[in-house]
């Protein structure tokens, strides 16, 4: 048998394409040292492999080796002969199986060295690799870069460097954002609505008409509730009132399919007009939380809340109880909602026309208060803006006037990021997915290309991602699989056509990776469907299981992990 022809970095095999899988004999492999990793004794029956990231996102790679010895796997970039380390993981004494996860970076070529540990004389090699794109934590928000250029930019949250911005200078910053579920495509609210790709190039503008007269109508927000449905508010001024719209849009076409024209009916009976600048909904989509700033005194330091469905307002939550003409002033900058229903409430404390103090309440779906966290300074004229919740609802962001990002424990109170930013708007959107490439025609701000998602529906080109599990062993003897349920993001189906009724294929395999078994189809949940369950159960017996998931429908895939139910046997 003659020896691999992979031996040395210089003869490396190209692992082209992923998912990749060979099995290959190391007996006679190379003993030649080349490197030192961290994690081994020795470096023996050396093989080796290489890889390009060659897409413009970064990727987590999965790289498994199960052998008939005593094997590890080092990763490394740079070049043959000027190597450096990124990862080393070793096997457990006679556990030949090693499992290395590390993310890789666009556009970075990585080695991959398996060796026998022990000094023996190799054996049996399989090495699988799978690859998914990383979702990058990123941050929206209308901006100005320069006296006129007027637009939009992502931020990254684990620093706050600009990582893309639409290409095409508006006439003014769009006064609110929001993402599409169903695509990650940005919407802004100008009194037109802005469809942003992913990638922040400006698709399509759609001209609003404004509510009909007597008032002067002002853009005021734009909100998706997590049913995927698509809300604006208008607010309109006389001479001696304000008034306020709120409009339900198809979420593509944008088309009006519903005008509730007595929205604020309430505020104007107690108020005499209120200026509603913010709302957010309830997860199933049947109430609005709004709140402004108007009003004066003791009416304006409340929050409302309007049933869509039984057209009735009543009074939500309040803040303070100073009354009309004590020199106090309170009004609402902004509000989310968590995803159990619990409503986020930005506040702002003025005394004689100056911000004191600002607070993030959040509030039970009774509005009774659940917790209360208090902002830090700086404090600048116009105080905090833009309050987002995280998907995992674990932070709050918002936009602390110019120029600061600022992130906020849920769980603490603490802030936990800081990040002096160009010039922001008054509204901002989490996403996680990949970092935008600079969106418009031209390159990004680095002189990148702009990034175009692979799997959006126009295109017809959908990712295969496929991971598969570690071998489920004990000692040679069987294994009973009652169940096996996968943990993902749920509900993120689309609204029409594939991906409406995302399938999850799972493959088990009962000798270790050498055969597979016909595929279980699971369904992964409709749009708006967050507590689909995605499990199989009755997967049968065997001594060494590999479990295997596949998903291509063009969604935001997010596999978070497996939950297995077994039983042992007694042979």
């Amino acid at each position: 048998m003659p020896p691999p022809t992979n031996g040395t970095c210089a003869t490396a095999t190209v692992m082209a394409t992923l998912p990749y899988t060979v099995t290959i004999d190391t007996t006679l492999a190379s003993t030649t040292t080349e490197v030192n990793p961290t994690c081994v004794a020795a470096v023996d029956n050396a093989v080796w492999w290489t890889y390009t990231n060659a897409n413009t996102v970064h990727e987590l790679l999965d790289v498994e080796i199960a052998t008939s010895y005593d094997a590890g796997i080092s990763i490394w970039t740079g070049t043959c002969g000027s190597l450096t380390e990124v990862s080393c993981t070793q096997a457990s004494f006679d556990v030949h199986q090693v499992l290395v996860t590390f993310p890789a970076l666009p556009a970075t070529v990585y080695w991959v060295l398996v060796s026998d540990t022990e000094l023996g004389a190799g054996g049996t090699l399989t090495l699988t690799v799978n690859a998914s794109i990383i979702a990058v934590p990123t941050l929206v928000s209308g901006v100005r870069f320069g006296d006129q250029d007027e637009t939009v930019a992502a931020y990254r949250a684990a620093d706050g460097v600009v990582t893309g911005r639409d290409a095409s200078p508006l006439a003014s910053i769009p006064r609110a954002l929001d993402r599409r579920p169903s695509d990650g495509h940005i919407l802004g609210f100008t009194g037109s609505v802005i469809d942003y790709s992913p990638s922040l190039g400006i698709l399509a503008t759609t001209g609003m008409s404004d509510p009909p007269p007597p008032y002067l109508w002002t853009p005021q927000w734009i909100r998706f509730d997590q049913l995927g449905q698509l809300y604006i508010g208008w607010s309109g001024s006389s001479p001696d009132m304000a008034h306020t719209v709120l409009q339900r849009l198809h979420p593509t076409t944008f088309a009006v399919l519903q005008t509730w024209t007595d929205f604020d009916a309430g505020i104007l009976a107690l108020a005499g007009g209120m200026s509603v600048s913010w709302g957010t909904f309830a997860p199933d989509g049947t109430k609005c939380y709004y709140g402004g700033s108007g009003g004066g005194g003791a009416i304006q330091n409340r929050v409302y809340v309007y049933d869509l469905v039984a057209l009735t307002e009543s009074v939500f939550a309040t803040y303070g109880t100073w009354s009309s003409g004590t020199g106090h002033t309170v009004f609402v900058s902004s509000m989310a909602t968590f995803t159990n229903g619990t409503v986020a409430v930005l506040w702002h404390h003025l005394t004689s026309g100056a911000i004191d103090s600002a607070v993030v309440v959040i509030y039970g779906t009774d509005g009774t208060v659940l917790d209360t966290i208090p902002l830090l300074e700086p404090i600048a004229s116009n105080g905090y803006r833009g309050l987002v919740v995280t998907p995992d609802d674990a932070t709050l962001w918002m936009i602390n006037d110019w120029p600061f990002l600022d992130a906020y424990s849920v769980a603490t109170g603490a802030r936990t990021a800081h990040f002096t930013i160009a010039h922001p708007g008054v509204d901002l959107v989490y996403t996680e997915g990949p970092p935008p490439g600079g969106g418009g025609p031209g390159p990004g701000p680095g002189g990148e290309p702009p990034y175009v998602p692979p799997e959006t529906e126009t295109d017809q080109r959908y990712i295969r991602r496929l991971r598969r599990a570690p071998h489920v062993n004990a000692e040679n003897t069987r294994l009973f699989v009652r169940k096996f349920e996968l943990d993902l993001e749920r509900g993120q189906g689309l609204a029409t056509g594939q991906g409406s009724d995302p399938i999850v294929l799972l493959r088990l395999s009962r000798d270790g990776g050498q055969t597979w078994g016909e595929e279980i189809r699971m369904q992964a949940g409709a749009l708006g469907a967050y507590t689909q369950r995605v499990l199989a159960r009755r997967l049968g017996h065997a001594r060494d299981t590999v479990f295997e998931v596949t998903v291509s429908d063009p969604i935001a895939w997010s596999l978070v992990g497996a939950w297995l139910d077994i039983e042992g046997g007694t042979s």
